[in-house]
């Protein structure tokens, strides 16, 4: 237990369970998850005394019933893999690995009133959910999924859902993990691959927003052990802001009460393997994204261009081409821009992709596709 703004050490709280999970639950309780209180509870749950996180007295006692603390076994389910706080208008929802339960707070004696909204399915992985807006968002056995607290919705089927299942490393189930990017609407899960052991090597990008996925393998950002949620920008001291604004205090162009130089701002964090926390705040990276196929109802068709929808600086293209399904994809060499934004291309073919290349260190915000620029050809 620590008090925020201090520098004491952690101290133990050493009447509390050993625990997988631990949430602040309304109106005022921690809760902790799977415990271990002397013996094994998987499908367990305890909570601390109302509105005092330090209290844990003794299940059944006065002094317990009197700080309304308690616990509670799941009957169904299995093992609980996850406690998130205020999602669907319930004070908390439990995920076990084949069960959902809302968790509902009715005073006492009772506390908590505990209902099995889906029954069948859970979570798969101990780090993998995570609650934005009230709303929960998972990985079962059948893929990625939303709950609302009343119904769950596929958000990867027919999309990753299945790519994901044949390549995460199951070995390393735990290991995979999950953050929210509130700047740009997205949540990020991390997972281990199969054959390359439990660092995190495949991030799987959802926007929740537009409701689109993609999904990296970067070189450049592998071997995390953990993504981090609500990590924040740090203040800037006083004594660096002569190297930040060499011109003086009058050139600062923000305030000095906002986030920027205070702190505060929300931001995407990790953790590595070898224990470096850090945020992705450096240059960007090499990109390169690749589009669906666009046919002319089988005809053969001639590509004369692409245009890559980007505001990137620098960006080039080339052509994927194919005369059928079942035949290998190949590819144009990468050209530039022209003056009128497209990359000049001649390839006769049946099926066409784009691919575009974004240069490491390009400054850029989007890519929302390319215009592949066809007619048809002419007959031999």
């Amino acid at each position: 237990w620590h008090t925020v703004g201090s520098f004491d050490a952690f101290t133990s709280l050493t009447a509390a369970p050993k625990a997988d999970f631990i949430a602040t639950v309304e109106p005022g309780f921690v809760v902790l998850g799977n415990i271990n209180d002397g013996t094994l509870r998987s499908a367990g749950l305890r909570w601390s005394a109302l509105n005092d996180g330090t209290d844990w007295p003794v299940v059944g006692t006065s002094d317990a019933a009197s700080k309304q603390s308690d616990d509670q076994d799941l009957p169904n389910g299995g093992a609980i893999m996850g406690i998130l706080p205020a999602v669907g208008g319930a004070a908390a929802v439990v995920f076990t690995e084949r069960s959902i339960y809302r968790m509902e707070y009715v005073g006492a004696p009772a506390v908590f009133a505990f209902r099995e909204t889906v029954r069948g399915q859970g979570c798969l992985c101990k780090n993998a959910s995570i609650a934005i807006n009230g709303v929960a968002y998972f990985i079962s056995e059948q893929g990625f999924h939303r709950f609302d607290g009343q119904t769950v919705t596929p958000i990867g089927m027919g999309r990753v859902s299945r790519t994901f299942l044949d390549t995460v490393n199951r070995e390393y189930l735990h290991k995979v993990s999950v953050a929210h990017d509130p700047n740009r609407k997205i949540i990020i899960w991390g997972s281990p691959v199969t054959s390359q052991g439990d660092p995190i090597r495949r991030w799987w990008i959802y926007s929740y927003a537009t409701d689109r996925w993609r999904f990296s393998d970067d070189a450049a950002v592998d071997d995390f052990a953990i993504l981090v949620a609500d990590a924040a920008t740090d203040a800037i001291p006083m004594d660096q802001l002569d190297a930040i604004y060499p011109s003086g205090m009058d050139s600062i162009d923000v305030s000095m009460d906002g986030a920027t130089l205070n702190g505060g701002t929300p931001l995407l964090a990790g953790v590595t393997m070898d224990n470096d926390y850090c945020t992705f705040t450096g240059a960007t990276l090499a990109a390169l994204v690749e589009t669906g196929e666009t046919d002319s109802n089988g005809r053969r068709v001639f590509v004369t261009g692409i245009r890559p929808l980007t505001d990137a600086e620098a960006p080039t293209a080339a052509l994927g081409y194919r005369e059928a399904f079942n035949t290998a994809v190949a590819y144009t060499s990468l050209t530039s821009q022209e003056v009128t934004g497209i990359c000049a291309q001649r390839t006769s073919t049946r099926y066409a992709r784009a691919r575009i290349y974004i240069p490491a260190g390009d400054v850029w915000s989007y890519l929302q596709g390319a215009d592949v620029i066809v007619q048809p050809a002419g007959k031999r």
